[in-house]
């Protein structure tokens, strides 16, 4: 390839510069606006999700226990942990107050320095995709969306997670339109990187990959073999580099619950049926496992076993994600810019990722039972960028239509006057109603229904000594009585010899996701009411503590 003339670099600089002229501004306005809706949130969380607590207990048994033991010992991959140990070090030199309060702000920080990050890559990856505008504006609702938002303003690592998957899938539409292999290499860095925060972020290099080896087959997008070989070479060395010492360290893939009970399945399904030599119905592999297993019901499954209901979950989740209506521009935008798919290979990045997130998600709701909104939001981002360039596009082919209707020529405006004429006031407007529709819900206190938890653990703190055993399925009050800093407070201590104090809502109704839950109503059974919170509305749920006596020897 040519080097580029003097006047042609000089062109391609002060374009450049003129570019991040533009940039700048929308930037700081995403950072300030993410920054302030951190700070709400983070301002008006009543309780932590549980989730969190398992996080925090896990950050803080870093700092107190070897990191190998604790890593091979936790449900969970380390990345998100690590982060909190890190921030919660300055947090409790400058924050003197309560631990438990503290370590949820540490965690808390973590979660909000990521979302504000990830302005910054949405940002980029929209404008590679689309344009500025479809960039700012995808970044600007994603924030607000009600469970993009929430989750990425409490102690889980979905925020996290999504600012090095994005900045993965940004590196790599970059990469494949270069063909640099020094992106590609650091795609594979930072889809590492994604898989140490949970492991579906491995998804993001292997569509990367694919997607490079089938540009081959592309008369436009192909380059030499030889090439497209030491692309992929450094793409997957790369990660593999990053991600490699967490699986030498634990023996497995992941340690998640989810992940090795769809992992074993998997084996289950591949080994030969005892007696007959010969392989269930899943034939041809894990990926058409996972398709095949929707077929076999499980003994005791309650909300899984059937392809339907996966599918009804992922629809639903997804309509959440998108807050109900988003959902529908994100189609028609796909289908306005379908030239896209053959014009940027990138965008298949996108697509593929998608596609491999929703056969795993489909997955864990057929095998676990359960599906979150949690585990949707990277098809929810993905999406996102063609819901936002369907809203820009909509009043231009609306007046389009309408002057066609009336036999006029269409006059429809583009480019810069986009900003300024009709057409952009109406789409400025019809995004900022969205973001008015979304915000009320997003500015909902989080976890306001579990306050009642919190003065559960308080109460606990102060009237129980350490010996006592505290159940709690719902581990709010545990940890804010401080039981998660202290060894075995899930109830691996003295069950007969010591006093025995048990958490329950009321109304009592069974959760699927607490096994654990029957357990303590009839626990509780035995003892008497010791503390009950009264909420303040019916919308609050009542907390109530009992004492079960120390049996005697």
């Amino acid at each position: 390839m040519s080097e580029p003339s003097a006047g042609a670099s000089i062109a391609l600089g002060k374009a450049r510069g003129l570019a991040a002229r533009y940039d700048l501004p929308l930037l700081l306005i995403l950072l300030l606006l993410t920054g302030l809706l951190r700070m709400w949130q983070i301002r008006h969380t009543e309780v932590t999700a549980t989730d969190g607590i398992a996080f925090i207990e896990y950050a803080w048994k870093l700092q107190h226990q070897p990191w190998g033991q604790v890593i091979r010992e936790a449900p969970q991959h380390p990345g998100y942990p690590l982060a909190v140990w890190a921030v919660s070090i300055p947090v409790r030199h400058w924050l003197s107050g309560d631990l438990c309060d503290v370590m949820v702000l540490s965690a808390q920080l973590v979660s909000a320095l990521a979302s504000c990050l990830l302005v910054l890559p949405m940002f980029y990856l929209g404008r590679e995709l689309f344009n500025r505008r479809v960039g700012f504006w995808g970044a600007a609702l994603f924030q607000c969306l009600p469970v993009a938002a929430r989750v990425m303003s409490d102690a889980l690592s979905e925020a996290t997670f999504l600012l090095v998957s994005t900045v993965t899938l940004l590196l790599a539409v970059r990469a494949l339109r270069s063909h640099s292999v020094l992106r590609f290499a650091l795609c594979g860095v930072c889809g590492g990187l994604a898989y140490l925060v949970r492991p579906e972020g491995a998804l993001s290099v292997a569509a990367t990959g694919l997607v490079l080896l089938g540009a081959q087959g592309v008369r436009r997008w192909r380059q030499s073999w030889r090439r497209a070989l030491t692309c992929v070479a450094a793409l997957s060395v790369s990660a593999g580099v990053v991600a490699s010492p967490y699986i030498a360290l634990t023996g497995r893939i992941t340690e998640k619950p989810t992940g090795k009970k769809i992992l074993e399945m998997a084996q289950m399904e591949e080994s030969p049926t005892p007696g007959t030599g010969q392989r269930p119905s899943a034939v041809g592999g894990p990926l058409l496992g996972m398709l095949a297993v929707w077929y076999a019901p499980e003994k005791g499954q309650v909300h899984g076993g059937s392809i339907g209901w996966s599918l009804w979950a992922l629809g639903t989740e997804l309509t959440k994600g998108f807050h109900y209506v988003l959902w529908l521009p994100a189609l028609l935008g796909l289908y306005w810019n379908r030239r896209a798919f053959w014009e940027v290979p990138g965008v298949w990045v996108l697509v593929l990722l998608s596609l491999l997130q929703i056969l795993v998600v489909l997955r864990v709701a057929r095998v676990m039972g359960y599906l979150s909104e949690r585990h949707v939001l990277i098809l929810v981002l993905c999406g996102f960028y063609a819901s936002m360039a369907a809203v820009q596009e909509l009043p231009g082919r609306l007046l389009a239509l309408v002057q066609t209707l009336r036999g006029r020529t269409s006059t429809a405006a583009g480019g810069s006057a986009w900003w300024w004429g009709p057409q952009g006031v109406f789409s400025v407007l019809m995004l900022v109603g969205l973001a008015a529709f979304a915000l009320p819900k997003t500015l909902q206190p989080l976890h306001a229904i579990h306050v009642g938890h919190r003065a559960a653990g308080k109460w606990l703190a102060e009237h129980t000594q350490p010996s006592d055993v505290v159940v709690d399925p719902f581990m709010w009050a545990g940890y804010y009585a401080g039981r998660v800093f202290q060894e075995g407070w899930m109830g691996s201590g003295p069950m007969v010899s010591s006093a025995r104090y048990v958490v329950l809502e009321r109304p009592w109704k069974e959760i699927p996701s607490m096994p654990t839950l029957p357990q303590a109503e009839r626990l509780a059974a035995l003892g008497r009411v010791v503390y009950d919170w009264h909420p303040p509305t019916a919308k609050f749920a009542e907390v109530q503590i009992y004492l079960v006596p120390a049996e005697k020897k």
